[in-house]
């Protein structure tokens, strides 16, 4: 329902493939332009460049992470790191404070959204009862709805924000 009618207001990507099999890589390709020598969902510690090293401003924004943490466990509750690709790397897992300052639970998102100070660049991730994992996609698409449709309406978040929605 809701993804449908951002489909028909916005531009649909219909020939965009996932890079592997498993979650894991495919985030992290989408941080770093590669997947090269990550297969699966294992915790890995790349020692290569990514978006964050090159953004001015930037954020994760994960439902259910704990935020101030910088926390490296696999899963929390329904939060799961794999999805969470800048914590694959070895700078930001060393740098507990810019880990902290970059990585944050979506809660952050909605208060940053609302008073315009969203970062040039933010990743969305839900928690796996929302991202039509473990659920179904009805389900993400009610998150997708409840969170994102009051914003879509609003021209202030509209006015310089990209949304793209994709699964892997």
């Amino acid at each position: 329902k809701f993804l449908g009618q951002l489909a028909e207001s916005g531009v649909y990507l219909a020939n965009y493939h996932a890079v592997a099999e498993h979650s894991q890589p495919n985030y992290v390709a989408v941080v770093s332009g590669s997947a090269e020598g990550v297969i699966d969902n294992s915790p890995v510690r790349l020692e290569r460049a990514h978006l964050g090293q090159k953004l001015s401003s930037w954020m994760a924004y994960a439902e259910g992470y704990p935020a101030g943490t910088c926390d490296l466990k696999g899963s929390i509750g329904q939060y799961a790191r794999k999805h969470v690709p800048f914590l694959s790397f070895a700078d930001v897992q060393d740098d507990k404070a810019f880990c902290s300052e970059h990585i944050t639970g979506f809660e952050q998102f909605l208060s940053d959204a609302r008073a315009q100070r969203l970062p040039r660049f933010s990743l969305i991730i839900p928690n796996l009862d929302h991202d039509a994992h473990d659920k179904s996609l009805g389900d993400a698409d009610a998150w997708l709805e409840r969170n994102f449709a009051a914003l879509i309406k609003d021209p202030q978040f509209r006015r310089e924000v990209l949304l793209v929605v994709t699964f892997d």
